[in-house]
């Protein structure tokens, strides 16, 4: 008798849950128009990498044209001076 209610109960809060999520219930409509002007916490990626560690700098998948390249020898001459 009791699994008979409680499956009862468990159907009928299903079904008000589907219902409140069809009608919008749980929609934000206030935070998309505050958005803008939160503070973002993430530095862009060109800051992270100036602050990487330059082994992980060289380890990295970068492609390798005339730049990369040279920004690698300057890394591992600095490295060698150490």
């Amino acid at each position: 008798m009791l699994i008979i209610i409680s499956l009862l109960l468990a159907t009928g809060f299903l079904i008000a849950f589907i219902r409140a999520t069809r009608s919008g219930q749980f929609d934000d409509h206030y935070t998309p128009s505050v958005r803008m002007l939160w503070d973002d916490d993430e530095a862009p990626e060109e800051d992270k990498k100036e602050d990487a560690n330059p082994e992980e700098v060289l380890k990295e998948g970068t492609e390798n044209d005339e730049e990369t390249q040279q920004n690698n020898e300057i890394i591992t001459k600095k490295k060698d001076s150490e």
